[in-house]
Parts: C-alpha cells; structure tokens; sequence
C-alpha cells in the first residue's frame, strides 16, 4: 500500500469544514460543557455559528467519527471525555486547524512514535524490495541538494520517514505512523527552518519539566535525578562512552572492507578483538572489583580506551592487514569492559529505589543518544574529510587537467563516499591510463587520512570520559543499590 501525505484513516474536511469544526470547538469551550453534557440541536448550532444545517451536520458527524461526541439515538449528541476517548486522529485534527498541542502531548506522542519506528524499522528490512529501496535512495539524494541550497529539509524528512514505513508493506502500521507525522508537520518544518529552535524547545521542554515538579504536579521525567552529582556524572560518561564506541564501530569497518578491501565477515573477525576483550574484561573485573573505587576503575576504563585509540590512528596508514590493529583494540576493548563493568551502578546506585526504573530508562537514552551521536559524527567527519583532502590534491596534481580537476570537486561535492580502489577502476573504465593511475593514488592516500581524522572523535570522548573519572575520584564512591543491581540484573 502507497502512502501519502494527505492519507488518514478518518476522512476530516478541509476548509470550510474544519471552520464549522473550529466553531463548534470554541462554543464548547466558551460553555464551558462537561463530558456527558448535551450539545445544543443542529438548528441551534448552525444559527449560533451562521453556517446551513448542512454543514453543521456534516461537521458534527466527523466529531462523533473521531470519537470526540457521541450521537444516542432519540436523545441527542453528547460530548465524550475527549483526553481519554477520542482517537488520536482528533488530536491530529485540532493540530491541523492550528491548535498547539501541549508539551505533554508532545512528549507523550514521541515516546508512542519511538517505539513504533523501531518495530517499522525492524519489518522494514525484512521485507523492503528494490524499489523501496530506490525510492529511499531518491528521497536522500533530494534532501542532499535541498541542503547544499540551504533549503528546508523538513517535507524530505518525512517523506524518508513515510518510505521507511511503507518498506513494512503493514498497511496499519502505514495508517497509524501517518497520523503522528501529520501531528509533527508543524513542528518539524519550523526545527529545520532554524535548528536553534531545536534548542530553545529542549530548554522549554526543561522548564516545564521543572516548573510542574515545583508545583506538585506529574512528571514524565523527574528534574530532580539531575540534582544527584553521581548521576550526572555518571550519565555524562555513559554517553562519552557509547560516543567512542560508535564512532569507532564505524570507522573501522569502513577502513577494513574499503581500504584492505576486505568481506563483511573478515572484517568482523578484525574486530573481534575489540569485543572478546570487552566482554572478557567486563566479566572478570565484575568479579574481581570487590572493594576496589568503581571511580578509579572507571578513570582506567577510560585512560585504556584513549591510549588503545590513540595508537590505532598512526596504524592505520600503514596497516596492510587487520591483524595490525589487534593489540590495539585490545587495549580499547579492555577500557570498555571496565567501563561497562562499572557505569551503570555508579550511575544509578545514589538513586532512591522507588525511581532507579525512571532513572535507568534516563541512563539508557542517553547511552542510545552517544552511540548515535558516535556513529553519525565519525561517518559525517569522515566523509566530510575526504572531501577536503580529495579535492586537494585533486586540485594540486600535475597529471589532471583543469576540467578534471572541477570534475572531481564537483562529484565529490554530490556524492562524496568512500571507494575501494577495485571499485574506482571500474567507474575510471575509459579514462586516460595517467588520469587513471592519479585518481587512484589520490585514494589511496587520502582515505586512510580521513580515517585518521574520524578516529579523532572517538579519541576526544575518551579523553573527555577520562577527565569525567578525575571529577568521579572526588566524589564518595555511591553505596551499592540492590534496586539498581535489580533492573541492571533484568
């Protein structure tokens, strides 16, 4: 089934209707009605509002679709309890009149729509065909000349999100995550319209969050885990963490299957070290930690992460095999198992037991935003590298020509992506031999450079990570929480 835009499983009018809507809406409200209440007659209505029956008929015959009235036959319409019986596509509704949804019906559709992109994303790669995947691919390429135009990317946003779902040929799914993009449409095209709005409305997001704790009230998030200095700590290295591990998970498999040219399972088995250590490291110093300062592990956890990356980066230029970078990685593989070993319970041991649940879901988010954030940085620095380097020394070579040089810059400024050099000769097919063989040197020399630079980004949160241990080491170590052990435990 096709998606678009406009599609919903409730047909809700336009124009002229969503007015007779909007004024039986405000009329209510101006009354002041209760769930239960009686709404006036049709004639009523369509003479407090100027409008025919006709209209008011159609208007009130949507709202009892939406489940926000019910109509009782030989009595009358009534107004439903509309935050708990009105489908959603009420809220869509209000939303596509101009109605600003509240920040807890924001945070709350989130957390719904979340959840439902992982279950989308997972069918999706089961079941997509050739043409979702084209289709994807046009979507991307479209918001990539949207960008270098300085254009808005919001419209490309959700048509990516819209051919992801239809990928799960789920037809419910389809109609379901429609509805939530519809809900967003506003939103979205004003945070790509200036991403500092993204900001401000994380800082609002904040003082709301603060401002109902102050005044007694429910919270999806209590402000006040915030106010424990281990767990900010703690949260903050969580995320350094998950940062270095992401963008190293990128970068290398990148270096070893473009480079070294080498398969999918060669280049797992290259990084295996990096695993078999950090879960070997992570058991036994689980084990053996006993009254040791988890701070002071921590700080180790780090220090071994930093100097195995910080290694790796002179390696990669000259490493003609995977086997290069074992000990290395076994070195960054033993500072992760520390690290995993120990953050979790740093973290959330201060924590009163009745809120570790709410703090660990805090705890998770933020290790899932690093490695996120780990992943999509290193790629872009990468890319972003090679592009620059390319395009140097594209530009500075004796062998191409002026027109080829502005060639290359303008390929790489479409599509800039990391090549094997197998690859690149047979997109060079027919080229001049001396254009060949300077392109191919250009690549082999510049893509181990931008793999070098994108190591930097998982070096850096390391290093930030180690000076995260050195403010630990003044804190007092956190007593064990057997709670904390508990959800850690499953």
């Amino acid at each position: 089934m096709a998606l678009h835009r406009e599609s919903s499983g409730i047909d809700t009018p336009d124009g002229a209707g969503h007015g007779v809507i909007g004024g039986i809406l405000a009329y209510l409200r101006d009354r002041r009605l209760q769930p239960g209440d009686r709404l006036p007659s049709e004639r009523d209505l369509a003479e407090r509002l100027g409008v025919g029956r006709n209209g008011v008929r159609e208007a009130l015959a949507t709202l009892v679709a939406l489940r926000m009235v019910e109509s009782r036959p030989n009595s009358g319409i009534y107004l439903r309890h509309v935050e708990r019986e009105s489908s959603f596509e009420a809220l869509v509704m209000l939303t596509d009149m101009g109605a600003t949804p509240t920040p807890t019906e924001v945070a709350e559709t989130m957390e719904v729509r979340a959840h439902l992109e992982v279950l989308a994303a997972g069918l999706a790669c089961q079941r997509r065909t050739e043409a979702d995947l084209a289709r994807m691919d046009t979507v991307l390429h479209r918001t990539e000349q949207t960008l270098a135009q300085g254009g808005n990317i919001a419209t490309s946003d959700t048509d990516f999100h819209i051919a992801l779902v239809d990928a799960t040929h789920n037809s419910v799914l389809v109609r379901v995550l429609n509805a939530f993009y519809r809900f967003t449409d506003r939103r979205r095209q004003a945070m790509f319209e200036d991403m500092t709005q993204g900001a401000a409305s994380l800082a609002g997001l904040a003082y709301w969050l603060m401002r109902r704790k102050s005044e007694g009230k429910l919270t999806l998030l209590d402000p006040d885990l915030f106010r424990s200095p281990h767990f900010r700590v703690g949260i903050s290295s969580q995320m350094l963490q998950q940062t270095a591990l992401g963008g190293t998970m990128i970068v290398l498999p990148i270096f070893l299957q473009m480079v070294l040219e080498y398969n999918a399972l060669e280049a797992g088995l290259s990084i295996a070290p990096l695993s078999l250590s950090m879960f070997a490291v992570a058991l036994l110093a689980g084990k053996k930690a006993g009254q040791r300062s988890p701070s002071r592990i921590i700080r180790a956890g780090f220090l071994l992460l930093a100097v195995g990356v910080a290694v790796l980066i002179p390696i990669v230029p000259h490493a003609h095999s995977g086997w290069a970078m074992a000990a290395p990685l076994l070195v960054a593989g033993a500072g992760l198992g520390l690290l995993v070993s120990q953050l979790n319970n740093y973290t959330l041991s201060p924590i009163e037991d009745e809120r570790v649940s709410e703090a660990a879901g805090v705890n998770s988010a933020g290790g899932s935003f690093g490695l996120s954030f780990g992943l999509a940085f290193a790629g872009a620095i990468m890319l972003a590298s090679l592009s620059l380097l390319f395009t140097h020394m594209a530009n500075e070579s004796k062998v191409l020509s002026p027109a080829e040089q502005q060639k290359v810059g303008k390929a790489l400024n479409e599509n800039a992506e990391v090549l094997t050099n197998t690859h690149l000769e047979e997109l060079l097919a027919g080229q001049p031999e001396d254009v060949n063989a300077e392109i191919i040197h250009i690549n082999t020399k510049t893509r181990p450079r931008a793999l070098q630079i994108a190591l930097l980004i998982p070096l850096i949160a390391a290093l930030l990570g180690l000076v995260n241990g050195f403010r630990m080491t003044r804190l007092p170590d956190p007593e064990p929480s057997a709670a904390a052990e508990g959800i850690l435990g499953g």
